[in-house]
């Protein structure tokens, strides 16, 4: 026998020779009943135009809106004491007022049980207020919170360029070396860095001169690496930088092709081409802050020569950094 347990209202539903798949089929038919019914709670009384305060209806301790891109997400804070036996204290619904004002000369209304809420389609840049109250069974209502006014976001975009760098890897495998390090002032926006990158596994090194010989050292073969961005803001106290990973990726070049970092324009290098994103961040506005970029050689970037009897060495591959920026979206001007 299978057997349903509904929350609200209290009851159990017990249902004979039904498969698990039917009954979840009906659970997930009266999930949406309920939700819909939520939804319109405000029409199940008949409301008067003008709502008695009543100081017994508990209020909302705060009210939070954040603004976003053409949206707003609204948090109601809670209403202590409230659904607690006594008609006053029964929740029908909660009431939130915006407008382009604080005085709320047109608001929109928004009648809702649930205390998060996302508005969208809101213009760039516009200015809104908010306000919320709880309405009670007895349709009488509580005093409204206090307003919070806030700016939706405009579609404008911050950039700050970074500088290009050419680092040739030359710390143990597994061991991170710094590619890039750079400072910047974040403004109040979510953030990402972005750094075009090449990896080159030269075939040859320097030429180095020995007496009247020029030899040259052959390394080459594919080239394995581990590159990851770290950032974070300047921390008063102790001056040093609170930097914490947000983003990495891996390239193996195995692709020939000509590169400068050969000492012979005949010779074809393994090369690898990619773009290294982060996801979006935020840091505090005004406080210095700090990008890193770096890489690793991974187990793999090795070249075993001419002779399968030779000694593995491993190839120092030259990374390459190009167009890298800070990309800003500013939420709040």
């Amino acid at each position: 026998m299978s057997q349903y347990d509904v929350g609200f209202p209290t009851q159990d539903v017990r249902l004979r020779n039904w498969p698990s798949g039917r009954l979840n089929l009906l659970r997930l038919a009266v999930q949406r009943l309920e939700s819909g019914v939520s939804q319109t709670l405000g029409a199940r009384v008949e409301q008067s135009q003008r709502r008695k305060v009543s100081d017994q209806v508990p209020f909302p301790l705060s009210l939070d809106v954040r603004p976003g891109f053409r949206q707003a997400e609204v948090n109601i804070g809670k209403a202590p004491g409230l659904l607690g036996g006594h008609p006053f204290r029964q929740l029908l619904f909660y009431e939130l007022q915006h407008d382009a004002t604080p005085g709320f000369p047109n608001p929109t209304i928004i009648e809702t049980t649930y205390t998060h809420i996302a508005l969208a389609g809101l213009a760039l840049g516009e200015t809104r207020s908010f306000r919320a109250r709880v309405v009670s069974t007895r349709n009488e209502v509580s005093r409204w919170t206090a307003t919070k006014t806030v700016t939706v976001a405009q579609s404008a975009i911050q950039q700050t360029a970074l500088p290009d760098k050419s680092v040739r890897l030359e710390q143990p495998v597994g061991v991170f070396q710094t590619i890039l390090s750079a400072t910047y002032t974040p403004v109040e926006a979510q953030a990402t860095l972005l750094g075009h990158i090449a990896v080159c596994g030269p075939h040859f090194d320097t030429v180095r001169r020995q007496g009247a010989v020029n030899l040259k050292t052959l390394y080459g073969g594919p080239a394995f690496v581990q590159f990851r961005w770290r950032v974070g803001s300047l921390n008063a106290a102790s001056l040093n930088y609170d930097l914490r990973p947000v983003g990495e990726r891996a390239m193996l070049s195995v692709r020939p092709g000509f590169s400068a970092a050969s000492d012979l324009s005949s010779v074809r290098n393994p090369l690898a081409f990619g773009a290294l994103p982060t996801p979006w961040f935020k840091l505090t506005a005004g406080v210095e802050a700090k990008v890193v970029l770096e890489a690793a050689k991974c187990p793999g970037s090795e070249w075993l020569g001419s002779q399968r009897e030779r000694a593995t060495q491993i190839t120092d591959p030259v990374v390459f950094l190009r167009n890298g920026q800070v990309i800003e979206v500013l939420e709040d001007l």
